[in-house]
């Protein structure tokens, strides 16, 4: 034998293992740690049997595409524990099983290892028992409860809901995960509300909530809750050690507050999600690397250019600044691997990525291929939340691919810009011979034959809106998506009187100042830029009429009272200047200007220089209300850009709005449909535009 080779099998793996391990070993943490998941789906409860009331259809659907997406993320198939009805190969989610797969989590779990938990089904709440600690921690005298499929009802002997899981046992496994030195990634689609909504006959939307009262629960089996505040969510009781791991908590609304499931999205597949796991979905596909804090700022966004100022989700944690699952690599390409089957062209991507029908890809014959080495063009054919069939399209005068031609390792690469739909959809109301609808009807007539303004597409109740509207109590009601009806409070969804007079054009004016925000606050969620692209700097600071200063983070939503005011300091750390444009949009759709001020003043800020203004609260509208801040880089030699005309109707031609990034606010206030419009709107994505949007909730 010649010497030093190694012969023996079993030598030679003892040498093999060894240097694994070294180079294991030598791989920093992050490299080493383990991902795992623990998915629970409740759609079905045993309790409720013959009351569909009571009863979801998006836990079981939410659970599988947050599988898929975990998968994505680099969770291993047999490291995702699934414990949903509905779903296959999955486990029931009873209570003995969620506490087992929590502690089980607890014992396997090493420093540095990230754990993805999901909730999704019904919430609500128990009297808590003030002889506890974890009683007399609950500042209401209350427990938020997460209700697994084998839930009972409250029982008077032990003093809560049988087989419920109470707020303090999940924080109890928190505390046990991050004590072992893993990141713990929570996130909880449920609801705690006592809200009265009215229902809205046809739509689609449940919501996640049970009330007490349904489990049993009498105004006798509650105690008087202590006078301090409150806190929502499960920092209500004790919040999470974060031991020597780190935690975030996202959850889908706070606990005066009810979360939606609904078909997602609207009008298409008609997949029934929840209205949360749905947009934090969106973040996680859109987002190949970012922090907590930015998913957050994602999923606010969102619900901000959607028209929703309820539910209002809440993020908690010691470690929103942390990257999203731990990686830290730089951002991927958008392109998938294509796969060729019977019906075409796939690419494991989807809606959640951006593509849609009509989407256009580039063919490249590998994953590092140049743009340059582009082999074909493919449009989308049909999409779903999480895949899309292709078919090779003529582009460049190139013709179309055969498909049977490809490379086996060609991708589909999405370069195109995002495209914004800035019209307002509006679902019309119900025919009904009544006198009521006849009205309402003869307005839209009217209102069709005077299309100028914000482009309106009427639809029907099932296609995807924005806003529908509902004859009842001799009134017109403005929903938004969501369903969400108030008919009477100080938050009460906004109507118009049907007997009135000039309903048309009461409508019309209605329907403007609505297209108008909520195209804002679209262009908003489409134009944040990622922090290393931002061109200024904002702090923003809460100054109460009672109480200390805080600072108001663009991922949280504020509680704002009368008489409070608002600090903005602006930082242009860039090496050119820019102008920007800071606006309001309150819950009844206003938008107010509130820089620069006086109007018409110079809105320029150069670099390195600062700026500041200050804005008070006024309580006339309640709701949630947006601050909105429009950064543009300065055109050498041009005018400066001020969209303070979003304000105001339409005077005539604006000055200086000749660039694609003025052409795109132009269009969303007034509906332009000239090309030059169009096209600013499309090329928006790669304009110098940042957009800010601080959320306020006025009380």
């Amino acid at each position: 034998m010649r010497r030093g080779r190694l012969r023996h099998p079993a030598i030679a793996r003892f040498w093999l293992a060894l240097l694994a391990t070294a180079l294991l070993l030598a791989l920093p943490p992050h490299a080493r740690a383990e991902r795992h998941a623990l998915l629970v789906g409740v759609s079905r409860y045993a309790v409720f049997a013959g009351d569909e009331r009571w009863q979801l259809a998006g836990p079981a659907n939410d659970v599988q595409l947050m599988r898929t997406l975990l998968e994505r993320r680099g969770f291993a198939g047999p490291a995702v524990r699934v414990l949903a009805d509905g779903v296959p190969d999955a486990a029931a989610p009873t209570r003995a099983a969620i506490l087992e797969a929590l502690d089980d989590l607890a014992a396997r779990v090493a420093p540095g290892d990230q754990v993805a938990l999901y909730f999704a089904g019904h919430g609500s709440q128990m009297p808590a028992d003030p002889q506890t600690p974890q009683g007399r921690a609950e500042n209401d005298g209350l427990h938020e409860i997460f209700l697994p499929a084998d839930t009972g009802r409250w029982n008077p002997q032990t003093r809560r809901v049988d087989r419920a899981i109470a707020d303090h046992e999940l924080v109890e496994r928190l505390d046990a995960l991050t004590g072992r030195g893993a990141f713990v990634f929570a996130v909880f689609d449920t609801c705690h509300s006592a809200t009265s909504l009215r229902a809205v006959p046809g739509a689609a939307t449940r919501w996640r909530r049970v009330e007490p009262e349904a489990l049993g629960i009498t105004a006798t089996s509650r105690v008087p809750a202590p006078t301090s505040l409150p806190l929502p969510g499960l920092a209500r009781t004790s919040q999470p050690k974060s031991g020597t791991g780190g935690f975030v908590a996202f959850y889908a609304a706070q606990t005066s507050e009810l979360t939606p499931e609904m078909p997602l999205p609207a009008g298409r597949d008609g997949s029934v999600h929840g209205l949360f796991t749905y947009t934090l979905a969106e973040a996680l596909a859109s987002a190949s690397v970012a922090s907590y804090r930015q998913l957050a700022q994602f999923v606010f966004a969102r619900y901000a250019a959607q028209n929703l100022s309820t539910p209002t989700p809440l993020v908690t944690g010691t470690g929103l600044d942390a990257p999203v699952f731990g990686d830290a690599a730089g951002p991927a390409p958008r392109q998938w691997p294509l796969r060729v089957t019977p019906a075409g062209l796939r690419v494991e991507a989807g809606r959640l990525d951006g593509l849609d029908v009509g989407s256009e890809l580039d063919i490249l014959p590998d994953a590092l291929a140049p743009a340059g080495a582009r082999l074909g063009s493919l449009r989308v054919a049909s999409a779903t939340a999480t895949s899309a069939l292709l078919l090779p399209v003529e582009a460049g005068g190139r013709a179309a691919i055969d498909a049977a031609r490809l490379p086996p390792q060609a991708v589909a690469r999405h370069n195109g810009p995002a495209r914004l739909a800035l019209q307002l959809r509006v679902a019309a109301p119900t025919v009904a011979p009544d006198s009521a609808s006849r009205a309402v009807w003869q307005a839209i007539d009217a209102m069709t034959r005077r299309p100028e303004g914000v482009d309106i597409a009427w639809v029907g109740p099932e296609e995807p809106h924005d806003l529908r509207l509902q004859v009842a109590l001799g009134r017109l009601w403005l929903l938004p998506s969501t369903g969400h009806w108030l008919t009477e409070g100080v938050n009460a969804t906004p109507s118009l009187a049907i007997g009135e007079p000039a309903l048309a054009e009461r409508l019309h004016a209605q329907l403007q100042r609505v297209g108008r925000s909520l195209n804002l606050l679209r262009i908003a969620g489409s134009a944040q830029g990622a922090p290393s692209d931002r061109r200024v700097q904002v702090q923003a600071t809460l100054l109460p009429t009672q109480g200390s200063r805080r600072s108001i983070e663009e991922w949280q939503i504020a509680d704002v009272h009368d008489g409070d005011h608002v600090a903005v300091e602006v930082r242009n750390t860039g090496r050119q200047a820019v102008d920007l444009t800071a606006l309001y949009v309150d819950a009844a759709h206003g938008i107010t200007v509130l820089y620069p001020n006086p109007r018409g003043a110079s809105n320029r800020i150069e670099a390195g220089d600062r700026d500041s203004f200050v804005a008070r609260i006024d309580a006339s509208t309640r709701g949630v209300e947006r601050l909105l801040l429009i950064t543009v880089d300065a055109q050498p030699q041009g005018d400066r850009r001020d969209f303070s005309f979003l304000a105001q109707p339409r005077l005539g031609a604006m000055r200086g709005a000749t660039d694609a990034v003025s052409q795109l606010f132009q269009r969303a206030a007034f509906g332009s449909t000239t090309g030059a419009g169009r096209r600013g709107a499309e090329r928006q994505a790669t304009e110098p535009l940042d957009m800010r949007v601080f959320s306020l909730d006025v009380r």
